[in-house]
């Protein structure tokens, strides 16, 4: 998979050079769906919808690669995480949360401080 997205990425730049934005634009997207985490990638699709007159999208795009930026600590920790990225963080994770809650982290405990604290 990864000489794939190589090569996706060398046609997708290929294409912004070129001033075929769009196949830019399907190229830098179909990258995403394999490593949603790629920040040159998200950069790259930001500057993509800039050029394309795009300004909402490019932000989208620009804040994601931002955030992946400050959260490996090159700048200041931001307020929040973008709400596309904790959506798929959640839907990563919704199918073993409860599973993790329970058996792996063993809430024992917590609910037993919990029935210390319950009003009589």
């Amino acid at each position: 998979m990864e000489n794939r997205c190589e090569h996706i990425l060398k046609q997708a730049a290929q294409a912004r050079e070129e001033g075929r934005l769009a196949d830019a634009q399907k190229a830098y997207l179909e990258i995403l769906r394999a490593k949603p985490d790629s920040g040159s990638v998200l950069n790259a699709l930001g500057t993509v919808f800039w050029d394309q007159s795009q300004p909402d999208k490019a932000k989208k795009y620009f804040e994601a690669a931002n955030f992946l930026l400050q959260s490996l600590g090159t700048s200041t920790t931001p307020d929040a995480a973008p709400a596309e990225h904790v959506r798929r963080i959640f839907d990563q994770c919704a199918g073993t949360f409860e599973k993790t809650l329970v058996n792996d982290l063993n809430t024992r405990p917590l609910n037993a401080c919990l029935a210390l604290c319950a009003p009589i």
